[in-house]
């Protein structure tokens, strides 16, 4: 009975009188081959020359400090683990405090985080003060167990990360 399996099919939002907001401006990406191949893929349009103008961007060997994506959770985790061994030093390992009713999936990182100083780190929460936002890339320079994790971004700013609290609500 409905238009698509997507919840913008379902009656209700119908009735709900909803003003619906198009983003169009594209702000990370400049190149507009690359937009136009990405809107094409969104859509599920793409062109035999789009996806051969994508293809140019596969690199066999990625450098070392490449950011990898990954649908799956374990992968990442695998990666994550043999990177972290391939730097020296001592490993801290801060484990998350948990109130009530807490179910695995409802971390949003992992339980326990293992950091070393010299550790690449990808930041997954923005800064109240703008900072650093999630996504942000950069270096462990200095862990303090009772502190801050301080963090070189790759912008060169240095910035201290502080114990957070993620309430479920």
């Amino acid at each position: 009975q409905y238009l698509t399996p997507y919840f913008f099919s379902a009656e209700v939002l119908k009735a709900c009188n909803l003003t619906i907001i198009e983003l169009t401006k594209v702000y990370r990406q400049t190149d507009q081959l690359f937009i136009d191949a990405l809107n094409a893929i969104r859509v599920g349009n793409i062109t035999t020359e789009q996806l051969s103008y994508l293809n140019l961007r596969v690199v066999i060997n990625p450098p070392q400090d490449a950011v990898v994506l990954s649908p799956y959770n374990d992968n990442i985790k695998s990666l994550n683990e043999d990177k972290l061994s391939e730097v020296d030093g001592q490993l801290y390992t801060f484990s998350a405090e948990t109130e009530g009713k807490i179910n695995q999936n409802d971390f949003v990182a992992e339980k326990e985080l293992k950091l070393k100083i010299g550790a690449r780190v990808i930041i997954i929460r923005n800064a109240n003060d703008g900072t650093y936002v999630n996504g942000s890339i950069g270096i462990v320079k200095a862990i303090n167990t009772y502190g801050p994790i301080s963090i070189k971004l790759d912008s060169g700013t240095e910035v201290d990360i502080f114990k957070q609290e993620w309430p479920k609500t």
